[in-house]
């Protein structure tokens, strides 16, 4: 996946638990973070659907637009009654917009 710095990033995750996994969102945590080439973090702000079953991480253009070229990991971060779990990290290239 290709992304253009200073863009507003959306995604919208479906929720699919293993057997041992919550059934759904409704009391789990969930933060989301990329870390940039040169390890800055940046969290994003995450939105719970009403089915508990989705969610929508967004990182805004202000935070976008201070990622450096080349690519940034992103994974997600569940936290259940004191237990955590994350997602795969997937990795994201960062290219630089072109038309002002």
């Amino acid at each position: 996946m290709t992304f253009k710095r200073g863009d507003t990033f959306t995604a919208t995750v479906l929720y699919y638990p293993n057997a041992d996994d919550p059934v759904d969102l409704s009391a789990v945590t969930v933060t989301s973070s990329v870390k940039d080439g040169n390890g800055v973090l940046s969290s994003g702000s995450v939105s719970v659907a009403g089915d508990n079953l989705s969610f929508t991480v967004t990182f805004a253009s202000t935070a976008t637009k201070l990622w450096t070229t080349g690519s940034v990991d992103w994974d997600v971060k569940f936290v259940y009654s004191g237990i955590t779990f994350r997602s795969e990290t997937e990795t994201i290239g960062i290219v630089d917009y072109v038309t002002p």
